[in-house]
């Protein structure tokens, strides 16, 4: 667990800096790619700080997206995650007999219950959607306009607990993620891809 060690730095480096003075509050960024568990890396702090003089002082974390490029069209964009899907995009482009995506299912029934969705083009919308804004939809979307068809396209997805950030898997969708792999191995033999 590296939050402990990245929490510890932390209050050593505010201790040194703040002599004997008395600190209610630590302002730090950790990028969104940096891979750390802002949950944790709270936890870890209240851990580092007992019996410190920042013991009860709060941590606010600022997490901004990291900057990256496209390599197929060398746009710069923001990376708000570590999955590229612009290149998605391009690599669709060469014809692939189907696409199947696992993701969340908002709205889809209680948590933790599957769902296999069948997407088409005019599902998608249309309009000036960028392949760089990270969401499936405007990748898929942005096809049609770089020459390309979208082929039998499936999102095979659980409904989530809850819709705020984080990285772990509710109780409820961890509970579901055999029954989600079932629904995706059994798609891709009704597709006769397997």
């Amino acid at each position: 667990m590296h939050e402990l060690s990245i929490a510890e730095a932390v209050v050593d480096m505010v201790l040194e800096r703040t002599g004997g003075r008395s600190v209610r509050c630590v302002r730090i960024k950790v990028g969104r790619l940096a891979g750390v568990v802002t949950e944790s890396l709270e936890f870890c702090f209240e851990l580092a700080t007992a019996g410190t003089r920042l013991e009860g002082a709060t941590l606010e974390i600022d997490q901004p997206a990291g900057a990256a490029q496209c390599r197929s069209c060398g746009q710069d964009f923001e990376q708000r995650d570590l999955i590229l899907l612009c290149r998605l995009a391009y690599d669709l482009l060469e014809g692939y007999a189907a696409l199947v995506l696992v993701d969340a299912l908002p709205g889809t029934g209680e948590p933790g219950a599957v769902t296999v969705l069948r997407v088409d083009a005019d599902d998608l919308g249309s309009g000036d959607v960028d392949p760089h804004a990270m969401a499936p939809v405007a990748v898929l979307a942005s096809l049609d306009r770089l020459g390309g068809t979208l082929p039998p396209t499936y999102v095979v997805g659980a409904a989530p607990l809850s819709l705020e950030e984080g990285i772990e898997l509710s109780a409820p969708v961890q509970a579901a993620v055999d029954e989600g792999a079932d629904a995706v191995l059994r798609l891709l033999a009704e597709l006769e891809v397997v």
